[in-house]
C-alpha cells in the first residue's frame, strides 16, 4: 500500500537536496555556514535532510550573500560546473539513466515542481534548434544572478557528462543585467551568453536529442519515477495547468499560442493536453483568456504602458481586439 502523498507548502520552496552541492563548496571554502543559514531562517537539519522543504526567497538570498562574501561573482556558475546528477537526488539520477538527451531533459522537467516550486522549468524543441528555459516565476525573489547560473551551469554540466563531452549550446540567455563577467561565463559555457533576456534559457542544436548513448534499465526507472510520484504531493491535474501557464507566459506575445505549441513545448501529443485540460473542465482557449485577463488587469492597475503596448504583448495584433476582450472580461465580473 502506498504511503498518502506530503502536503506541500504553499510559500515558495526547494527541496533540501539542492542545498547540499552550495553548501559543501561554501564549507570548503571556509565559509561560515551555520551563522549565514540562521540569518536567512534556514535551519541547518533541514539542509541535511534532502527532502525537507525550505525556503525558496531565503535559499536565492543567501546564495546571492555567499557570492558577496566569498568576493566571487561567478560562485553559482562554478557550483554548477562542478555538479553531478546525485546532487539533484532521484531527478538527476533518472536524468543519468536515460538513453536520449531528448528523454532524459523530458523527465528532468516533468517532475520540477516536485523539487522547486513558483518556478518554470521546460523545453522546447523542434528539428533543429530546441530550448530550455528556467526561470522563477515569483518577481519578487529577486536578484537570483546565483541561482539562475548555476541551474544553467549545472544541467550543462550533466549533458555533458552523461551524454556528449563535446556538446556545446548554440547561446545562453540570462534575465539579469551583465556585471563584467561575460567572457568568463562564455568559457564556461562554452558559447555567446547574451544578458537582459525575457528569461533564462539554453540554446541549442536538435540533432543528438535521439542519438541513444545507454541502453535504459526500464524496472530501475519505473521505481524512480514511482519514487518521485510518492513524495511530490502534487495532483497531476494541477501540475498540467501550471506547465501550461508557464509556457504561455514565456511566449505570449512572440508566439501564437495553439495546442499544438504547448503541446510541443511540454513533450506532449496534443491529443493527450487535450485530454488533461478536459479532466480539469478546461479548454486552452479558457487558460490564454484567463492568463490574459489576470495579467492584463495587474499591469493597468500598475500602470505599466500604454493599453495598446499591454494589449500587443499579450498577443492581440488589433487595438480593437484588446478593447472587446477588456468588455467582455467587465461584463463577465458584472455578472459574476
Amino acid at each position: 500500500m502506498r504511503e498518502q502523498k506530503p502536503t506541500l507548502p504553499s510559500y515558495p520552496f526547494l527541496r533540501a537536496s539542492a542545498l547540499r552541492p552550495v553548501l559543501q563548496h561554501l564549507v570548503s571554502r571556509g565559509f561560515d555556514a551555520k551563522d549565514s543559514f540562521k540569518k536567512y531562517g534556514i535551519n541547518m537539519d533541514d539542509a541535511r535532510n534532502p527532502y525537507s522543504f525550505v525556503s525558496l526567497n531565503a535559499y536565492v538570498r543567501l546564495f546571492e550573500f555567499a557570492a558577496s562574501r566569498l568576493n566571487n561573482p561567478m560562485l553559482g556558475a562554478d557550483i554548477g560546473n562542478g555538479f553531478r546528477p546525485s546532487d539533484l537526488g532521484p531527478r538527476g539520477v533518472l536524468f543519468s539513466l536515460s538513453g536520449t538527451l531528448g528523454r532524459a531533459l523530458q523527465r528532468i522537467a516533468a517532475e520540477g515542481d516536485t523539487f522547486q516550486s513558483h518556478s518554470s522549468f521546460y523545453f522546447d524543441f523542434d528539428s533543429e534548434i530546441s530550448t530550455v528555459h528556467y526561470s522563477i516565476r515569483d518577481r519578487r525573489i529577486w536578484p537570483r544572478r546565483q541561482d539562475a547560473e548555476y541551474s544553467l551551469a549545472s544541467l550543462c554540466q550533466m549533458i555533458r557528462m552523461y551524454f556528449h563531452a563535446d556538446w556545446r549550446p548554440v547561446e545562453i540567455r540570462f534575465e539579469h543585467d551583465d556585471t563584467g563577467q561575460a567572457r568568463k561565463l562564455e568559457r564556461l559555457f562554452r558559447s555567446p551568453v547574451v544578458f537582459g533576456a525575457p528569461g533564462n534559457a539554453i540554446i541549442f542544436e536538435s540533432n543528438r536529442l535521439d542519438e541513444s548513448v545507454r541502453e535504459e534499465d526500464r524496472g530501475l526507472i519505473n521505481i524512480l519515477e514511482r519514487h518521485i510520484d510518492d513524495i511530490s504531493g502534487h495532483d497531476h491535474q494541477d501540475e498540467i495547468m501550471t506547465s501550461v501557464h508557464a509556457v504561455i507566459e514565456n511566449h505570449i506575445g512572440r508566439e501564437k499560442i495553439t495546442v499544438s505549441f504547448i503541446a510541443g513545448a511540454l513533450g506532449l501529443s496534443s491529443r493527450t493536453l487535450q485530454r488533461r485540460l478536459q479532466e480539469k473542465g478546461v479548454t486552452l482557449r479558457h487558460c490564454l483568456d484567463e492568463f490574459r485577463r489576470e495579467n492584463a488587469a495587474a499591469r493597468m492597475e500598475n500602470g505599466e504602458g500604454h493599453l495598446s503596448k499591454i494589449g500587443f504583448s499579450l498577443g492581440y495584433s488589433e487595438a480593437t481586439a484588446f478593447w472587446r476582450a477588456r468588455r467582455r472580461w467587465e461584463k463577465s465580473r458584472q455578472d459574476d
